[in-house]
């Protein structure tokens, strides 16, 4: 994988991106910037340590240095033999960058506070150029750490949301089978209000035609009044229901409404819930636990923030926040008093 650089003066520097550290350069390229020595860089830290705390300068414990090493792809003794830099990799270029002490590395911050103690003009106005550099590979978000945080948010979240649209999916599916199962009673009640209809239809033709064309006594007409009853009766029944088929009908048309409304408003409802219970990131994660140092200070206030802040987002664990309350939650920490 490609190291990170920035470039100054149209030159290129590798920049240090080491777990649970702030991007930083090595000692060793911060002298290089000011046209200075190592040492000198070095011996300014020592004379001055409260200027410098962990996230303006910082030492590199052995297993960094390992990791270092395994960047720059020298020997696993620290010897004295030259080795060369280049723009991809952390490789110093004297025996002074890689002594019996492990290297130091410095943020912009420190590089900033460095040249206020050197006081030359080069140093002054590369700190500003490092400043600059280092502000615009942040507000870029293309550091490699970045990127495989990012990756890994969108990796969550495409879970977090295919879970959810499979659920929803399943729910869709029932609907659509009870939906079809509708469609197959209306399409039998359609056909039956048919034969309704042609029976209906048969039975007038057939009385009106009796009634016109046969000229009978009173005494016949009464007996075919007699024999016509029961056929009207039907008639009537048949036309009863005919009526409670289209009620019918119209009930269903209105669940099959209803049920399309169901599934857009369940569609609807899981995006804001999920936009709503999506845990925050790692990263979000790891900046809660740092405020939460920063305002503590020690182990015990520290642990009864903690204690408080479980309480009142009712979790277990900070990547367990909702990432709606991310903001809320910083803003708690920051006003929280004993």
């Amino acid at each position: 994988m490609e190291a990170l650089t920035v470039t100054i003066e149209t030159q290129s520097y590798p920049v240090l991106e080491l777990p649970g550290r702030p991007k930083a350069l090595l000692d060793k390229t911060v002298a290089e910037l000011f046209q200075t020595e190592t040492r000198l860089v070095n011996r300014a830290v020592a004379r001055n340590p409260e200027k410098f705390p962990d996230d303006f300068c910082f030492e590199l414990t052995d297993a960094e240095v390992q990791i270092l090493k395994s960047q720059i792809g020298i020997s696993n003794s620290w010897d004295n033999e030259e080795t060369k830099i280049s723009h991809s990799t952390f490789v110093a270029s004297d025996s002074r960058a890689f002594n019996r002490s492990n290297p130091k590395a410095f943020t912009h911050l420190g590089c900033n506070m460095l040249a206020t103690i050197l006081k030359s003009p080069i140093a002054i106005q590369r700190a500003i150029l490092i400043i600059r550099a280092f502000t615009t590979l942040e507000n870029s978000g293309l550091t490699l750490s970045g990127i495989s945080k990012r990756l890994e948010r969108l990796e969550q979240e495409k879970e977090y949301r295919l879970e959810s649209y499979q659920d929803l999916a399943t729910k869709i599916v029932k609907q659509e089978d009870r939906i079809s199962h509708i469609l197959r009673y209306i399409e039998t009640c359609d056909i039956r209000e048919f034969q309704i209809w042609q029976e209906t239809k048969s039975l007038s033709t057939q009385i009106f035609s009796l009634r016109d064309t046969v000229t009978l006594s009173q005494a016949e007409i009464q007996r075919l009044d007699f024999l016509l009853k029961p056929l009207l009766k039907k008639n009537n029944m048949l036309l009863q229901e005919m009526l409670e088929i289209k009620k019918t009908l119209e009930y269903l048309d209105k669940k099959i409404h209803s049920a399309v409304d169901y599934c857009e408003m369940n569609a609807e409802y899981l995006d804001k819930k999920i936009e709503c219970t999506m845990p925050i990131s790692l990263k979000e994660a790891g900046e809660l636990k740092e405020c939460v140092k920063q305002k503590g200070k020690n182990r015990k206030n520290i642990f009864k923030i903690w204690q408080k802040f479980k309480v009142h987002f009712e979790i277990r664990q900070y990547q367990k926040l909702p990432h709606s309350r991310f903001a809320e939650a910083l803003e708690w920490i920051k006003n929280w008093k004993e």
